[in-house]
């Protein structure tokens, strides 16, 4: 795809203005986004909507409202109808933020923000700079740290805890800039404002983004070495549980919990914190609020993603299996079985609570998982990724249960699973669930036997 700038539309778009002199605006500017369009230019970051555009036929000149806007915010006085409307045109649009950062929006907010310490300002900066990280610099970043700090109202924290967020996605210069002094302010604040759900959720947000590896101009990040600071030096898995076990308030209780548990996903990045995270009593604190709130998806998929992560540890799948974990992965895939991403994620739990433990998987067995995960198979047959999540699960089960083969012959899982072996996405583990099925249909290949020793370094 080709690419353009916003000045060459613009001069193109006046072009046209003079070309097309009997045409109404709006169909002008039909016609100059067909044009670009048919040249084959990629206009995702070109503001060329029609709501976003100023137009004055009479003397052929084109102006955008967020520069008009822009130009109109001044540092003194109350600007709050400038900021919300300058928000309510950039929240949802990459173009028209591009757009206004090089129309010195960044620079205009930050000086405003430092007569103006509300949490209005904050807001339109992080709308602002969602996706476009590399607006902000060390220096900013603390300076943002430091009114969190300060700030004394949750809805400003609030709006500073998800600027932090868009300032550490994507960059990883930023995550290592804000971690040090960012990582204790977050887990601060977020216990200062413990009834406040959307501090509550931003903070988790900005958490997760201080752990992120999803920066793609780097080679590496620091992302595990991030998560130990988190946990070693700010005990954030003792914090973030006790926000999690503490939080009460029924209207907002699963997003919050979600979004805590989201949190302690990614930060159980070692063998220690899986334990640490299982001496207190999350899970069974979890099945109580569950009772009330059992058809909610997205806090099923969270528990489900933890239980995922913790079950690497040996000693915390015995934990979750005396704890009945086998039981409610189990249950939460045959009530949820028509969606694909319970059921991915129930099968990916349930591989990892059952790898290298024969009395878990005979016990999953006693539970009918055969049945369930070829069931699994067949309705979302459209799933790959469902499908080879659920492969992998039979191949840990069967390879820990000797009664496996006949369990799984029983609902003619072999037919099932080897329908799906021409896909791209899922033959590996389509194959290797046909081993340990002993199933003819299985390919034993030795994919790299070491018999040429020119290609091994010396």
């Amino acid at each position: 795809m080709r690419v353009i700038s916003q000045d060459t539309f613009t001069e193109t778009l006046k072009e046209n203005f003079d070309l097309f002199d009997e045409l109404e605006s709006d169909e002008i500017l039909k016609e100059t986004v067909d044009q670009f369009i048919n040249q084959g230019v990629d206009l995702s970051n070109i503001v060329h909507s029609f709501d976003d555009i100023e137009f004055n036929q009479e003397s052929n000149s084109v102006t955008y409202r967020v520069v008009t806007t822009l130009n109109s915010l001044s540092c003194s006085g109350d600007n709050s109808e400038m900021l919300n409307d300058l928000y309510t045109q950039i929240k949802d649009k990459l173009a028209v933020r591009i757009l206004a950062a090089e129309h010195d929006c960044y620079s205009k907010l930050i000086s405003l923000s430092r007569t103006r310490n509300d949490a209005l300002v904050f807001k339109v900066l992080s709308a602002l700079l969602d996706s476009q990280p590399d607006l902000t610099n060390a220096s900013d970043i603390a300076y943002f740290i430091q009114c969190l700090l300060e700030c004394d109202s949750s809805e400003c924290a609030s709006c500073i805890l998800q600027l932090l967020q868009n300032c550490c996605t994507m960059h990883e210069q930023n995550r290592q800039f804000a971690i040090s002094k960012g990582a204790p302010a977050v887990l601060s604040t977020m216990e200062r404002f413990s009834v406040d759900s959307y501090c509550l959720i931003a903070g988790s947000h900005a958490l997760r983004a201080f752990v992120l590896d999803d920066d793609i101009r780097v080679s590496f990040g620091n992302s595990h070495q991030h998560a130990q600071f988190i946990c070693n030096e700010n005990s954030g898995i003792p914090r973030l549980v006790k926000l999690l076990n503490g939080y009460s308030n029924e209207i907002d209780e699963v997003i919050v919990l979600s979004s805590l548990m989201d949190c302690l996903s990614k930060l159980c990045v070692r063998n220690e914190y899986c334990a640490l995270l299982m001496s207190f009593p999350w899970f069974e604190n979890f099945l109580n609020v569950y009772n009330k709130h059992s058809k909610d998806k997205r806090l099923l998929l969270s528990c489900l993603l933890l239980l995922k992560v913790v079950a690497g540890n040996d000693d915390v799948k015995e934990e979750l299996y005396k704890s009945g974990a086998c039981e409610f992965i189990i249950k939460c895939i045959n009530d949820f079985i028509m969606s694909s991403t319970i059921c991915e994620a129930g099968a990916l739990a349930l591989q990892s609570l059952a790898l290298r433990m024969p009395h878990i998987a005979n016990h999953c067995f006693d539970l009918d998982i055969a049945a369930i995960l070829v069931r699994m198979i067949q309705i979302h047959s459209k799933h790959p990724s469902t499908i080879k999540s659920a492969c992998y699960a039979i191949r840990v089960l069967a390879s820990r249960c000797e009664r496996s083969e006949q369990l799984f012959a029983e609902h003619n899982a072999e037919a099932v699973i080897v329908q799906h072996k021409g896909n791209e996405v899922c033959k590996e583990a389509v194959n290797d669930a046909l081993r340990e099925l002993k199933s003819s249909a299985a390919e034993l290949r030795e994919l790299w036997t070491g018999k040429n020793p020119d290609n091994v370094a010396n």
